[in-house]
């Protein structure tokens, strides 16, 4: 299975956090599933370093490193398709990034990763 993972899902099961439902860390740890992180979140996570809304404890270059490539997840490119899709995404979530997950989600028919309720009012099925 295609599974593309939220910001928050990663930062948690990074940090090893509470917050992990047992589903969402089985999904994480199969070697059946492929797992993606859109360059839009990482873009994001950038933005919240560089506005200290967001302090990994490492530089991004070495959280990318340790638990995007270190734990076999591919980076998911914005495609034209993708930014597109948006136009057309119901306005339910209100935050440009995770719209544009969404849209990516709908695009390439992946599953997303995510304990985000609001993900349920659109048509991507939502793992947590």
């Amino acid at each position: 299975m295609n599974v593309l993972i939220d910001t928050h899902a990663l930062l948690w099961i990074a940090g090893d956090e509470k917050q992990v439902s047992a589903r969402a860390k089985g999904v994480f740890l199969n070697p059946r599933n492929e797992l993606y992180f859109s360059i839009a979140n990482l873009w994001e996570m950038a933005i919240k370093i560089s506005i200290k809304k967001l302090n990994l404890g490492s530089t991004l270059d070495d959280f990318v490193d340790d638990h995007i490539v270190g734990n076999g997840i591919r980076l998911l490119p914005i495609k034209p398709s993708h930014v597109v899709r948006v136009a057309t995404v119901p306005f339910i979530h209100r935050d440009p990034f995770d719209r544009l997950m969404i849209a990516q989600a709908m695009v390439e028919n992946m599953r997303i990763l995510s304990s985000d309720g609001r993900l349920d009012g659109y048509s991507v099925r939502r793992i947590w």
